[in-house]
């Protein structure tokens, strides 16, 4: 991707396919610039991702990514170096007809640091199609998915808003993986799977959306949950708190009783997401803290807590929807 967009005069992140460690230590020391990230070349849910503050971390990351399989399965052939960017992450997701790109749905994430790991994410929250980020996203993104050869269908791209402007993370010509489409519908209007069976079977319809931007209505947040702790989930009645919520328009769980619940690390073993729905902020933020208050005492009620197998464990990627 970064070849691709780097062809088309497009910024991307400085980077080195490698599976030598002693090579993506090199690479970091001719530019001379900490942190750097490491990463396999193929995986998702943010799997096996290293924040590498010198050459010694930075030759076990690369180490370790080549020792093991990544969340798809396969075992890593290569690492991905890059340089670390600074700025806001977001998400971004579009429909594509004949060439021509819809932005769907802008969305901002919200990390938080949880050790053992460097950052989780804590939620996302769209942002309205009048904000100034969003015209830069999608001015730069629309060539970006040009560059790439996307031409017909969903896209989800996740782009860093830098200080000298936006860089491409990467691209997935799909939809996204965590997405209730019912939830997207009821806040958008439209979801990006309404506009995708749209640009299939009513091109009209679809070309007239695209001369609009997409609108929002109240207050949306999608809070990603986070275990604590590792063990054996006693029950699952727990998560059944959640609906009670105020503001709770939907959720995706994949923890069920009797599985192994990791410690969350990373996208891939977090336990699943809860979307909330308000018409002010303050309230999306009430029921926010109140997720996290249950995570803290009630919501993972575990046994044979943090034997080594259940800290490495990872939860699957498909999700089931509560």
């Amino acid at each position: 991707m970064a070849r691709l967009l780097r062809g088309a005069g497009l910024d991307t992140p400085a980077g080195l396919r490698t599976a030598d460690p002693a090579a993506a230590v090199a690479w970091a020391e001719r530019r001379g610039v900490w942190p750097v990230v490491a990463k396999p070349v193929a995986s998702a849910a943010s799997d096996s991702v290293f924040f590498c503050a010198d050459a010694s971390v930075l030759a076990d990351a690369v180490g370790a990514i080549m020792s093991r399989e990544n969340v798809l399965c396969r075992h890593n052939d290569a690492a991905l170096v890059q340089e670390f960017l600074s700025g806001t992450e977001y998400a971004v997701n579009t429909v594509s007809r004949q060439g021509r790109h819809h932005v769907a749905e802008v969305w901002r994430y919200a990390k938080r640091r949880v050790p053992p790991a460097a950052l989780v994410y804590d939620y996302e929250e769209p942002v309205p199609a009048g904000d100034p980020a969003v015209a830069v996203i999608a001015d730069y993104l629309g060539r970006a998915l040009t560059a790439l050869g996307v031409r017909n269908g969903p896209a989800h791209s996740e782009v860093m808003l830098t200080s000298r402007g936006p860089v491409l993370l990467e691209t997935g010509a799909r939809l996204p993986g965590m997405m209730l489409p019912a939830v997207m519908a009821e806040y958008f209007g439209l979801s990006q799977v309404d506009l995708t069976v749209r640009a299939m079977t009513d091109p009209a319809c679809f070309d007239a959306i695209c001369d609009s931007p997409y609108a929002t209505r109240g207050v949306l947040r999608n809070v990603f949950l986070i275990s604590p702790r590792a063990g054996t989930l006693a029950r699952d009645d727990q998560f059944r708190l959640l609906a009670q919520l105020p503001c709770f328009a939907g959720m995706s769980v994949s923890a069920r009783s009797g599985s192994i619940l990791p410690r969350t690390v990373d996208l891939g073993s977090s336990p699943g997401y809860v979307y909330l729905i308000a018409d002010r902020l303050d309230e999306i933020t009430a029921s926010h803290n109140r997720i996290r208050e249950l995570e803290a005492t009630t919501l993972y009620p575990l046994t044979d807590l943090g034997t080594p197998d259940m800290l490495a464990a990872r939860t699957p990627l498909a999700r089931s929807s509560m």
